[in-house]
């Protein structure tokens, strides 16, 4: 790719993202099952490093 290609690709991908109506779905929040995932698997890894540093 030449200057001129990469520099053409590049505006146009500055256009798409400066557009006001433009919506990035890497922005878009996480849905309610992974928060709870994320929670449920914190909540794991952390049971198991009690039982690991405190022995029954």
């Amino acid at each position: 790719m030449d200057t001129a290609d990469f520099r053409r690709e590049l505006d146009r991908r500055l256009t798409i993202i400066e557009d006001p109506g433009y919506d990035d779905p890497a922005q878009a929040d996480l849905p309610a099952r992974d928060w709870i995932l994320l929670l449920v698997g914190c909540l794991v890894v952390i049971g198991i490093a009690l039982a690991w540093g405190y022995p029954w």
